[in-house]
């Protein structure tokens, strides 16, 4: 019983070293990168561009002057554009099971009923809010009318753009908030930011964004009584009606005119409210007003490893019809490959057969036929040896279709070998770092695919026809030795 106990955690103590090495490999190999992502807002289009380094992020801000650079957004990874919450449609709804496909598949037949508008002219996400013991997930599901999505990136100057996606601002604000206190808070607490005619609110916590509302002043800036009352009327919301926790604490981000602003929602709040002191990593020696921590967060939300990743990216940037032809063709290419491994496997697992019954035919003639003991040792030897070779032949294949079953899709394998000392060696290509370690990790607990080999992984960030992706290269020891 305590065998396999220490064997299990052995595997797990080695599955961590590994991942430990493959994130220490990674964090070296993009410390050169001069940009790892780049964000604007909407409210006045500053932007800010982050750059991951061995020792953390970096984020520099451009003034309303540079205004948003279309040089410097070409060498960056993505650009994404941060938009008002008010301008959002969200919606929580709870599904059956815990699989993110599965769960991506159920939405697209829920959407028709979440929002009052066409599904066909939305441009939505999701990202996971809950998963009960009961194996059930509550997803959070945020949309745009894909017509305001378009006119805002076009304002922004970033129409045409092919690596151009949107994010709601509160999700920006609360990548913010983890990036400058180090981790999510352990109690929930409150941010407001103060636009020039919008208010937007987001309670972060554990779990990340619990909640978030935004409000827009269509005619007029809000004086900041009624600042503070929407702040009050949104903290009553979350509070009494949704999660009954009380916050206790504020983050105010508004313009420097407003100085008297904080003073006037914590008398009307009851809570101590501050302005979050720019932290290392942002260079910048001005106030962190709304908008540069918008964008900031914006920035950083693609480079933190346990940040909000949410992207709304429209239908002409995302070329759904190429999208469909290409994934159309992997799943023929999928179903060709497994017809043709089947038909193989069958063909070998025959013809294995009717070799044993040889072998076996063989040695019963052997033994009655030759009573030379040498005779029958050099047939048994020749025997030996075929049974090796058909054993190698279907470990092959067992390898082969053991990561056809546990490859994701967004996982392409170039190459794979298998020496003779048990070494086998995959090389392929993922769309971001995070998920080449996800694979690594799906790779430990394949049976079939032996064990992690004391070798440290390899990556690389390669760029061909505007197309930015990570080749990487993987061993596994799938020798007997222990």
């Amino acid at each position: 019983m305590g065998e396999p106990l220490e064997e299990k955690a052995a595997q797990e103590a080695s599955g961590r070293r590994f991942l430990k090495d493959f994130r220490e490999t990674l964090a070296t190999l993009v410390r050169a990168s001069s940009f790892a992502g780049a964000a604007a807002t909407a409210g006045g289009v500053l932007a800010a561009q982050a750059t991951l380094r061995r020792n953390g992020p970096v984020v520099r801000l451009f003034d309303r002057a540079e205004a948003f650079p279309r040089e410097a957004a070409s060498r960056v990874a993505s650009t994404t554009l941060s938009l008002p919450r008010h301008l959002f449609l969200v919606k929580e709804i709870g599904l059956p099971g815990t699989d993110h496909a599965e769960i991506e598949s159920m939405l697209g037949f829920e959407m028709a009923g979440l929002f009052p508008v066409a599904t066909d002219q939305l441009t939505w996400g999701w990202y996971p809010v809950e998963i009960t013991a009961e194996g059930y997930t509550r997803a959070r599901v945020i949309a745009i009318e894909t017509s305001v999505l378009e006119e805002h990136i076009e304002q922004a100057g970033l129409a045409g753009e092919t690596r151009v996606s949107a994010e709601v601002s509160t999700v920006s604000l609360a990548n913010y908030l983890l990036a400058a206190r180090g981790s999510w808070p352990e109690e929930p607490i409150a941010a407001a930011a103060v636009w020039d005619r919008n208010i937007d609110f987001a309670v972060v916590g554990p779990a990340g964004l619990e909640f978030d509302r935004g409000t827009a002043w269509e005619a007029r800036p809000p004086e900041d009584g009624e600042v503070a009352a929407e702040v009050a009327a949104s903290l009553s919301i979350f509070e009494e009606n949704l999660h009954r926790k009380r916050i206790s604490r504020l983050y105010l981000f508004s313009p420097s005119e407003r100085s008297g602003l904080a003073d006037r929602i914590s008398a009307e709040t009851g809570l101590p409210v501050e302005k979050l002191e720019a932290p290392s990593f942002l260079e910048s020696e001005e106030p962190i007003e709304c908008s540069r921590a918008i964008a900031a967060g914006a920035a950083l939300g693609s480079l933190l490893r346990e940040g909000l990743k949410i992207s709304l990216v429209p239908p002409e940037h995302l070329s759904r019809q190429k999208s469909t032809e290409h994934t159309q063709a992997l799943l023929l290419t999928g179903l060709l490959v497994l017809l043709l491994v089947g038909l193989c496997w069958g063909a070998l697992v025959t013809r294995t057969h009717r070799l044993m019954r040889l072998v076996a035919r063989q040695e019963a003639r052997a033994a009655e036929i030759s009573p030379e003991a040498n005779q029958i040792d050099a047939k048994r030897q020749r025997l030996a040896a075929i049974k090796r070779q058909l054993a190698g032949r279907n470990r092959v294949l067992e390898i082969i279709l053991e990561l056809y079953r546990v490859t994701p899709s967004d996982i392409s394998l170039t190459s794979l070998e298998l020496d003779e000392n048990g070494l086998l060696t995959l090389k392929g290509h993922a769309q971001e770092l995070y998920r080449a370690s996800e694979y690594a990790q799906i790779l430990e607990t394949s049976r079939v695919l032996g064990r992690s080999a004391q070798v440290v992984p390899q990556a690389s960030q390669r760029t061909e026809h505007d197309k930015t992706f990570i080749v990487f290269t993987i061993i596994r020891d799938l020798s007997e030795k222990r």
